[in-house]
């Protein structure tokens, strides 16, 4: 792993341990670097391209939403849709973003 995925592996660490998601997957696609947690066909990314800042994005089941799926989001055969996280602008990604994701996104990680 390099700096960016072990940072993101070290301050992710909490949905691991307190949501029940799998390990940490890193997926390298050109100038573009994915960490990508899973849970059941749910999903968290977390990506970055050279020279621009962390992007997380949330892939969730559509069943029951009436949510469009995208694509390239399936997952087991199961359509999903992109959702961006409410992350306050201006936190620092690897001191307080993992916190503050946790506590924007609370009701629905406990699901």
């Amino acid at each position: 792993m390099d700096k960016f995925t072990n940072k993101v592996a070290e301050a992710f660490r909490f949905l691991e341990e307190k949501y029940g998601f799998s390990k940490p997957e890193i997926e390298n696609l050109g100038r573009e670097v994915f960490v990508h947690f899973h849970r059941n066909d749910e999903t968290i990314s977390i990506s970055m391209e050279a020279g621009s800042k962390p992007l997380i994005e949330l892939f969730l089941l559509c069943e029951g939403t009436g949510e469009a799926p995208v694509p390239w989001a399936e997952r087991n055969g199961k359509k999903r849709y992109r959702r961006f996280p409410k992350i306050r602008e201006g936190v620092d990604f690897f001191i307080n973003g993992p916190q503050e994701f946790e506590a924007l996104e609370n009701e629905w990680l406990k699901t």
